[in-house]
């Protein structure tokens, strides 16, 4: 799960320097000894000019750090993309969202235990967000087993989320399985004071559980058709009571 559920917007994000692929950056230090080594970090509290000097990692440590006596100072790691992208999406787009929401792509995550700072790289993840207070994350993970749509023995399977009669977003399109999986696609379902309660405990839980029978949480699967509508695959339910529970 994406635990806290935020991110920061590209003008936001200051722990990273940002070069695209073709500008690669080369180690200011090597460069003045006459050796060409590819810069990871620039100093995030200081710079020539206002325009910070690239460093390896062996420089930054041993020259910036502590020759240069600048052991306070923190790396700013070097990327070649926007660490976070957040695209605002509206009615129609993707697979069709109800309202505005913002679909946001995490490339690099910044691990710091003390110093210095690590960025990795691994599986780019994505999630939902446009929700504030209590919520439920929902994270589809796959299918098995689905019918075959086609000829071919196979489908092109997509999900399609409702919470409360209301539709929340849909899954990217699996092609060509029936045994679809999906990556860190995540999805906001707001709760209710009543649901918090209930799952607290306290004296409105029993109430809360007897009338919570009716499903609220809707997973349909369908076959992408490019050319015709799309194929009903299958359903699941939950319930309050069903939520609760887990």
């Amino acid at each position: 799960m994406i635990e806290p559920l935020y991110h920061r917007s590209p003008a936001e994000q200051l722990q990273f320097e940002v070069i695209p692929d073709g500008d690669a950056l080369q180690c200011w230090k090597c460069q003045q000894d006459k050796q060409n080594t590819p810069a990871l970090y620039t100093c995030t509290n200081c710079g020539r000019n206002g325009v910070p000097r690239p460093y390896c990692k062996s420089c930054f440590d041993s020259y910036h750090l502590y020759k240069r006596g600048r052991a306070g100072h923190k790396p700013r790691p070097i990327v070649s993309e926007d660490a976070v992208v957040v695209q605002t999406l509206q009615e129609g787009d993707d697979v069709t969202f109800p309202a505005m929401h913002q679909w946001v792509t995490v490339h690099y995550t910044l691990r710091s235990n003390e110093s210095p700072a690590v960025v990795e790289r691994k599986d780019d993840f994505s999630f939902q967000s446009g929700c504030s207070g209590p919520c439920l994350h929902l994270q589809l993970l796959g299918c098995r087993g689905l019918p075959a749509a086609d000829l071919l023995g196979a489908s092109d399977p997509f999900c399609v989320i409702y919470w409360d009669g209301i539709r929340v977003g849909a899954t990217t399109v699996r092609y060509f399985t029936t045994n679809p999986r999906w990556n860190n696609q995540t999805f906001v379902l707001p709760l209710e004071p009543a649901f918090i309660g209930a799952l607290l405990g306290g004296e409105a839980e029993a109430t809360f559980r007897d009338s919570a029978a009716l499903p609220r949480l809707h997973v349909d699967v369908f076959d992408w058709d490019r050319f015709g509508g799309n194929d009903f695959l299958g359903q699941m339910q939950l319930s309050t009571a069903d939520l609760l529970s887990l």
